[in-house]
């Protein structure tokens, strides 16, 4: 049997595309495995269950870390509840402002694989006429491809 040369050429030119679209597939380069791996962080202070005086700042000493690299660092606290038999001021009836408000303050960790931070939370000191009691810090930590790992304290403000 006889081909014609017009098959043959339309055979050769589709195996061609076909090879290179092969190659084009096939890379040497092996992709990365997802990221699953969720960052760390190790807290000097604040101290869980430390009385922490009105007045003074709140302040985070930690090291941040992540196999890929960090994003940031969100920080909350919420009001629990009153120190039994506390001497505290009676009229005082409200908790510190960034508790009675939800405010969110959050730390850039720059992209940073192993960050130390001493950071004094919510930008001001405890407010004097804030009340007395037990506080939780929420601390949730997330890398740059979305892991997160969250830490939470408890403290005492007087």
């Amino acid at each position: 049997m006889k081909m014609k040369t017009g098959n043959i050429f339309f055979i050769a030119n589709l195996t061609a595309c076909f090879l290179m679209l092969l190659s084009l597939g096939c890379s040497k380069e092996e992709s990365k495995p997802d990221d699953k791996q969720a960052p760390t962080v190790e807290i000097i202070t604040p101290i869980a269950d430390a009385i922490y005086a009105r007045g003074n700042f709140l302040t985070l000493q930690a090291t941040f870390a992540d196999n890929e690299g960090l994003k940031n660092c969100i920080a909350i606290i919420d009001y629990i509840d009153e120190i039994a038999d506390s001497p505290g001021l009676k009229s005082v009836r409200f908790p510190w402002k960034p508790a009675l408000d939800g405010v969110e303050y959050t730390i850039d960790l720059n992209g940073s694989n192993e960050l130390h931070v001493n950071e004094n939370l919510f930008g001001d000191a405890i407010d004097f006429d804030c009340l007395e009691g037990a506080y939780i810090l929420h601390l949730s930590i997330e890398d740059i491809n979305g892991n997160t790992a969250q830490e939470d304290i408890e403290i005492f403000i007087q």
